[in-house]
């Protein structure tokens, strides 16, 4: 057995990778005909934070379920450059957990490997992150941070911060700068 002495780091997709709440944004502009702003966000249910009718709800999510809709997300500013530099000390894994839909799993994985130039096998679709092992672990979402720091004691979580998980008492490492997470998580694991 081959035993690497790399690092391993798991980058959760939405937010840190990619620009998930940017798109829904645009599709509740489009449904609403009202424009919305991320500062408007303050926690994970983005549909009740905006106060969205059901009826605009329940359209949302259907368009978010749709094919190529994931497929049309943006790159978050500084992933790609920031994934790369990882990649210079560490074994990166994608770790998502994918929407129910027919589509969102094949294009999760052609989205990362088109935008992010991650392989087929660099690509963990779990709804459990926390049961990936990793030395750091970066994602947007505090509950998966916290059942993951539980479970890996003695590993690091990273949380990108944005709007809607500010003030969610997380007492870890945090940025959304990725030059700063670089550099953050090569001081974890030292290299």
């Amino acid at each position: 057995m081959i035993v690497s002495e790399r690092p391993i780091i798991t980058v959760a997709c939405d937010e840190p990778m990619s620009d998930f709440v940017g798109a829904v944004l645009r599709e509740i502009a489009d449904i609403t005909g009202k424009p919305r702003r991320r500062s408007e966000i303050d926690n994970f249910d983005i549909a009740g934070s905006l106060a969205l009718s059901p009826e605009d709800s329940a359209e949302l999510w259907h368009r978010v379920g749709q094919e190529k809709f994931c497929l049309k997300l943006y790159p978050i500013e500084g992933a790609y450059d920031g994934i790369c530099a990882l990649r210079e000390f560490a074994d990166v894994r994608a770790v998502t957990s994918p929407f129910k839909s027919p589509h969102w799993a094949n294009e999760r994985e052609r989205w990362l490997m088109k935008q992010m130039g991650f392989k087929r096998d660099e690509i963990i679709q779990t709804p459990g992150k926390d049961v990936v092992f990793a030395h750091v672990f970066i994602d947007d979402k505090i509950e998966p941070l916290f059942k993951w720091r539980d479970r890996w004691p003695g590993s690091h979580a990273i949380r990108f911060t944005a709007p809607w998980n500010d003030n969610r008492g997380w007492d870890g490492h945090s940025s959304c700068d990725w030059t700063e997470i670089v550099k953050l998580a090569r001081v974890l694991v030292g290299r």
